[in-house]
């Protein structure tokens, strides 16, 4: 049997089953700047601060999370290789936000700039491994998919180290299993 993880996608259907919470549609646009220059809101808040509240809530985990995704970057090519370009713009703003509470105002800029209005979603689902699945209607579903329960892992496991990531993350803790399914187009 072939298990697909994340967004399952053809040219008529998209759908996904994941145990995550639901964020309704402009929740985080408070985290996006007013000003596509600065990134910066009128109330001050800009998406450092939203990282450096992630932060906050658990700093042993969120110092483990980049610490694995900038392994993993390492990992890609050949021992002893360096990495590409790619990857090693990756790493490098990934070594940034280890240092998130002392950012310089041109360190801030490259994470804002790298991902933009996506910061929210792209920091959920490449550092820290959650689904997040945006459906045309406007809310996003983020959480773990069910086929990713280790094989020595209970569901009541699963739930747990789920809901302490989007917990973390995105600040939600009212979870449950999550399906849909939709005709594109």
């Amino acid at each position: 049997m072939k298990n697909r993880k994340g967004f399952v996608s053809n040219s008529s259907t998209s759908s996904f089953i994941i145990y995550g919470a639901v964020i309704e549609d402009g929740e985080y646009d408070d985290y996006y700047g007013d000003d596509e220059e600065d990134q910066v809101n009128e109330d001050g808040t800009n998406p450092i601060e939203w990282l450096r509240e992630i932060r906050k809530r658990d700093p042993e985990l969120y110092d483990n999370k980049v610490n694995a995704y900038m392994k993993k970057l390492e990992s890609f090519g050949e021992k002893g290789e360096p990495l590409n370009k790619y990857r090693q713009e990756k790493f490098d703003r990934a070594k940034l936000l280890l240092k998130i509470d002392t950012l310089t105002e041109d360190e801030s800029k490259i994470i804002i700039d790298a991902y933009g209005s996506e910061l929210v979603y792209s920091i959920g689902d490449e550092l820290f491994g959650l689904s997040v699945n945006h459906p045309p209607w406007g809310e996003t579903y983020v959480g773990l998919n069910w086929c990713d329960v280790g094989d020595n892992e209970t569901g009541a496991q699963f739930k747990e180290r789920a809901t302490k990531l989007v917990e973390m993350v995105f600040g939600k803790n009212d979870m449950s299993t999550l399906e849909h399914a939709w005709r594109d187009g």
